[in-house]
C-alpha cells in the first residue's frame, strides 16, 4: 500500500527486509540512496519501509534512533525521509505447538540444557521477536485481529470496474473485515471465470447465480479461516490464504476440465483443442470440485488426519448455515446435504491427487502412500501457481 501511494504521488519509496543477520553496515549502505534522493529533492518526502524490525535484536537501538530521533548512528537524517516500520506480533505458542519444531538448546559437555532464560522465552514465541526500545513504543499502531463489521461497513472497499459483471454478493452474517477483503478477491476471480467460453453459457447471464457461487466460495474460505484459528494459533492464516484461495478456484476449474477431457480421450495430461463442450451440469459440478480442491491445498493439507473430517464437517455446516440465512441462488446440480458434500469432496480429492502420481516413474519399493500422493499434488499446484510451499 505504501509503495502504491508513493508511486502514485511520485515520491521515493525504498524497502528493506530486516532479519537477525542484518548489520549496521547493511543499513548504512541501504540508506545511502534514499538520503541522497531526499537531499536532491528536499520538498518531497522519501519513504523508507523497514519490514519486521523486531527480528533483529542487535539493531533495536538503531531503529530507535531512526524512528524516534530522525538519526542514523549519531548522524541526523533529512527531515523529508519518512520511516515506516512493520513488526511481527509478540505471540506465545499454544501449549501443544511447543512440542514440535526446532528448539534452541546447547549440547556442549554432553548435557542438554536450555541456554538461558531469554532463549527459552524466544523459542516459545510464534515469531522469534525481540522487545522494542521504550522510545519506539509511542509510534506503535496495533491493527489487531479482524473484528465483526457493522451495518454499512461492508462498503468499506471501493468497487473496481469488474464488479459490475458479477455484482457484490451478500456477506455472511458473522462477517469480519477479513471477509470484506475475501469478497473482493473472490469477485475478482469470478470475473475471470465469466470470460470462460464454456462456463459462461452454462451459468448464463444472470448475476444472481454468479453471486450465489461467489457467496459460497466466500463462506467456505471464511469458515476455513475460523476452523484453523480455533484449532491452531490465530496467526496460522491471514489474508494471503484468502487471496490464494480465491485465485486457485479458477485454476482448479481449468485443471479439472483438462483432467476430464484427458480421461475421456485417453491422453494423459492433454485435451483436444476442438473437443466438444461439456454438459452444463458437469461444468457446474466441476466448479464445486474446484472449490473442494482449493480448500484441500490451502487448508486441509496442513491438518493432521484426525482433524480433517472435523474440518470439512465444520466448513460445510457453516456454509449451509450461511446459505440458509442469505438464500443465495446456487447451481441446481450442487448437493445440499452436508454428508453428500463431504463424500463428493473426498472422492474429488482422491481422484485429483492420484492423477499425477499415476504417471510418476517410481523406483521399486517406493509406496504410493498418502504423503507422496498429497505432496506431489501440492508441489505441482504451488509451483505452477508460484505459491511458496513447505513440505513435511
Amino acid at each position: 500500500m505504501a509503495k502504491f501511494v508513493s508511486s502514485f504521488r511520485g515520491y521515493g519509496f525504498h524497502k528493506k527486509d530486516i532479519h537477525a543477520g542484518v548489520t549496521v553496515a547493511d543499513m548504512e549502505e541501504f540508506l545511502r540512496v534514499p538520503i541522497e534522493q531526499a537531499l536532491l529533492h528536499p520538498d518531497d518526502p522519501v519513504y523508507v519501509y523497514l519490514d519486521e524490525i523486531n527480528t533483529a535484536g542487535s539493531l533495536q537501538w538503531l531503529f530507535k534512533e531512526m524512528i524516534g530521533d530522525q538519526m542514523f548512528n549519531g548522524t541526523a537524517v533529512p527531515d523529508n525521509v519518512r520511516f515506516i516500520a512493520a513488526l511481527n506480533p509478540y505471540r506465545p505458542r499454544e501449549a501443544e505447538a511447543k512440542a514440535g519444531g526446532l528448539h534452541y538448546r546447547d549440547y556442549s559437555g554432553g548435557a542438554e540444557h536450555v541456554v538461558d532464560a531469554r532463549e527459552a522465552m524466544l523459542s516459545s514465541l510464534v515469531y522469534r521477536v525481540h522487545e522494542l526500545p521504550p522510545g519506539v513504543l509511542p509510534y506503535v499502531w496495533n491493527f489487531t485481529s479482524p473484528h465483526s463489521v457493522g451495518v454499512g461497513e461492508d462498503k468499506l472497499l471501493p468497487a473496481p470496474d469488474y464488479v459490475d459483471l458479477v455484482g457484490w454478493p451478500p456477506l455472511p452474517r458473522d462477517a469480519t473485515e477479513e471477509t470484506i477483503y475475501t469478497r473482493l478477491f473472490c469477485v475478482r476471480s469470478m470475473h475471470r471465470l465469466t470470460k470462460d467460453a464454456e462456463l459462461r453459457p452454462a451459468v448464463g447471464g444472470s448475476k444472481d447465480l454468479w453471486q450465489g457461487i461467489t457467496f459460497y466460495i466466500i463462506s467456505a474460505i471464511d469458515a476455513s479461516n475460523r476452523f484453523v484459528r480455533n484449532n491452531r494459533d490465530t496467526s496460522s492464516v491471514s489474508l494471503r490464504d484468502c487471496d490464494r484461495s480465491a485465485r486457485l478456484v479458477p485454476w482448479m476449474f481449468r485443471f479439472l476440465r483438462l483432467q476430464k477431457r484427458s480421461e475421456d480421450e485417453g491422453v494423459p495430461g492433454r485435451a483436444l483443442v476442438a473437443a466438444a463442450a461439456l454438459p452444463a451440469a458437469d461444468l457446474m459440478l466441476m466448479l464445486l470440485d474446484a472449490i473442494f480442491l482449493t480448500l484441500f491445498v490451502e487448508y486441509e493439507m496442513r491438518l493432521p488426519n484426525e482433524e480433517r473430517v472435523q474440518y470439512f464437517e465444520f466448513v460445510f455446516a457453516a456454509v449451509d448455515k450461511s446459505c440458509v440465512e442469505r438464500s443465495p441462488r446456487l447451481p441446481g446440480p450442487w448437493p445440499k446435504d452436508v454428508r453428500a458434500l463431504a463424500a463428493r469432496s473426498a472422492d474429488t480429492i482422491r481422484r485429483a491427487t492420484m492423477l499425477l502420481v499415476k504417471y510418476l516413474n517410481l523406483e521399486h519399493g517406493i509406496a504410493r502412500n498418502q504423503g507422496l500422493v498429497e505432496n506431489t499434488f501440492a508441489m505441482f499446484v504451488c509451483v505452477v501457481n508460484c505459491i511458496p510451499v513447505s513440505l513435511r
